[in-house]
């Protein structure tokens, strides 16, 4: 359409962060406008602008699933006149949207897509569309300083007559952060407690969900230490569930390590059978992705350690497993009021109140908040 000069989307800011657990009665809006640059007055039939949000799924076919669409219609039926015309618009965005992410097993993306419609011209299409793409944050924590002095969360453990021990564990992870620190105290009860190292890693899962309700149960696939996010591009089309493709699915769930590290327990006095491991966890053998909840994908992390005996004849490893918040930072610093304060940090942290005994399976008797 030669009378078009420019048709383009601008948006006051395409980075929306959201705080916390999600909330529907939360909301963000997201503003912006519509710009028409013509050489001559145009007569449209229609110009409508859409927010369109998918959670799509690398498989044997490319599964999708639209977790937002708002549409606005903004001019109908009208002449606009040469020079420019602005149309402003906005959209109001529930605090439950996943976040943007492109891992492994999937994406979640957010656009917008602006449709023109005028009247048929002799040659060429009389429709015209501009795309621009929004990104949504989730995050847990303001800032790296603060989720570094954030007190951490006590995990208290025993094996039976042999050793008592707390695990002092990070309440929340930050994609941002290279290393994270760690510390056991270890009540040693007898001489054949005593312990010889700890190894530590941060296992992250990635798991696709299946979309017709039933969980999905797939074959663990162990990724060597390297991030293969760059090759995780899916193509095709949306597929429905029914006939074999509902049968033919594979499901997946990877498993990566971010971190891995073992420290060596210290008695520097042989008549004091208690002592402290202070660890120091990397993360830098696969990239660290946030926690992430979608209908279709789940992103989890864990703490895990393996408790290595001096006695390793008389007394088997024993481990031990925490869940662990792992949040990105906000695309911008929040203002003064924007976020709950730190105390309410409290959201989408585990708590204990059973434990699960043995001298093989992971075991914990309790966690305390910080304070506790």
């Amino acid at each position: 359409m030669r009378a078009i000069s420019d048709f383009s989307i601008t948006v006051d800011n395409e980075y929306i962060d959201f705080f916390g657990p999600p909330n529907p009665s939360v909301s963000a809006t997201l503003r912006g406008k519509i710009q028409l640059v013509l050489t001559k007055p145009l007569t449209i039939k229609n110009l409508s602008l859409k927010l369109t949000g998918k959670s799509a799924v690398a498989s044997v076919y490319y599964y999708f699933k639209v977790v937002k669409r708002e549409d606005a219609v903004l001019a109908e039926n009208r002449e606009l006149p040469e020079g420019t015309t602005e149309l402003a618009w906005q959209f109001k965005l529930p605090g439950d949207l996943p976040p943007s992410f492109k891992i492994n097993v999937g994406s979640c993306d957010y656009q917008l897509s602006a449709l023109l419609i005028c009247d048929k011209t002799l040659f060429g299409s009389n429709k015209t569309r501009r795309y621009k793409d929004i990104h949504i944050s989730r995050s847990l924590i303001s800032s790296l300083d603060l989720a570094q002095s954030l007190p951490p969360m006590v995990y208290k453990g025993k094996r039976e007559g042999i050793i008592e021990y707390k695990f002092f564990v990070p309440k929340v992870i930050c994609t941002d952060e290279t290393e994270t620190h760690l510390s056991l105290q270890i009540k040693t009860l007898q001489d054949v407690g005593r312990v010889k190292k700890v190894v530590v890693t941060l296992e992250q899962n990635e798991r696709f969900l299946n979309p017709w309700g039933a969980a999905a149960r797939a074959p663990e696939q162990k990724q060597a230490a390297s991030d293969s996010s760059s090759n995780s591009d899916a193509s095709g089309t949306g597929i429905e569930p029914g006939g074999s493709n509902r049968h033919n699915q594979s499901f997946m769930n990877t498993e990566t390590t971010p971190g891995e590290t073992e420290a060596y327990a210290n008695y520097s006095d042989p008549a004091n059978l208690d002592a402290t491991v202070s660890i120091t966890l990397p993360l830098n053998k696969v990239k660290l992705h946030p926690r992430i909840k979608t209908t279709s994908l789940e992103v989890t992390h864990h703490i895990m350690a393996r408790v290595v005996f001096v006695h390793e004849q008389e007394q088997k490893d024993l481990w031990v497993h925490f869940p662990i918040p792992v949040s990105m930072l906000p695309f911008a610093p929040p203002g003064i009021g924007d976020i709950p304060s730190v105390s309410t940090i409290e959201y989408d942290l585990p708590t204990y109140d059973t434990t699960m005994e043995g001298t093989e399976l992971p075991s914990y008797t309790g966690a305390e908040p910080p304070g506790g």
